[in-house]
């Protein structure tokens, strides 16, 4: 189970990487980073876990809007809060998740945003917790709202 967590964070920070600066910050850098930090998502990394990933969805940080705001140009970032019906319609999407992907979102998934007219569908990051490796690594997940009303066609 840890390789497997270890594999899936690894691929999100390469894909994190993709596509951005020549020079890509050390992780002594990243872990300086408003946007890097657990504390900026959670207060209490153990109590926001406790909570059923679906009741994980949230308003979107500030620090994290003005990063993503900056770090894609469009300043148009607003944080967006679902419907009743949009709320079921994740969980029920979530339901059908493979167990090893439920596992790593419950253990590791700090909150989940959703960013009007945020650049494509969606993505995760990471973000630093107390301590080092693989133990301090947590998650979160960006998702544009169109996504819930949205065909895979579209």
């Amino acid at each position: 189970m840890k390789n497997a967590a270890l594999a899936l964070v690894s691929l999100l920070v390469l894909a994190s990487c993709a596509g951005q600066r020549a020079t890509q910050p050390s992780v002594a850098e990243l872990r300086k980073m408003p946007v890097k930090q657990a504390s900026t998502f959670s207060a209490d990394i153990a109590a926001a876990l406790a909570e059923p990933v679906p009741q994980r969805i949230g308003p979107a940080p500030a620090i994290m809007l003005d990063y993503y705001r900056q770090a894609d140009g469009i300043p148009s970032y607003a944080s967006y809060s679902p419907s009743a019906a949009e709320l079921a319609l994740f969980a029920e999407y979530y339901a059908d998740l493979p167990p090893r992907f439920k596992a790593t979102m419950e253990r590791k998934l700090l909150g989940i945003y959703f960013i009007e007219n945020f650049a494509g569908g969606g993505m995760t990051d990471f973000a630093f917790g107390p301590g080092e490796g693989q133990d301090s690594l947590y998650l979160y997940l960006v998702l544009n709202p169109k996504v819930l009303s949205l065909g895979l066609s579209d």
